[in-house]
């Protein structure tokens, strides 16, 4: 099953689902994919707020694309 499909499920759970949205963005980061990693890991963060690594890793994708302010912000 896709993980598109398996995200999109009723049942799941949304620790399962920030977790999926939140991995596929740091396998992005791992990538330099930068621009493509960022609204993974905003989803992530949309779906489990309380989640802090999805916002540190956010802050390095804001640092490596030179947008320190919003780095700065989600480092907060």
């Amino acid at each position: 099953m896709a993980l598109s499909n398996k995200v999109a499920e009723p049942g799941v759970g949304r620790a399962w689902r920030g977790g999926a949205y939140g991995g596929l963005g740091t396998l992005l980061m791992a990538g330099e994919l930068n621009d493509a990693a960022e609204p993974s890991l905003l989803d992530a963060i949309d779906v489990v707020p309380g989640e802090p690594r999805w916002t540190y890793y956010l802050a390095h994708v804001y640092k490596r694309k030179g947008d320190l302010a919003r780095s700065a912000e989600y480092f907060e």
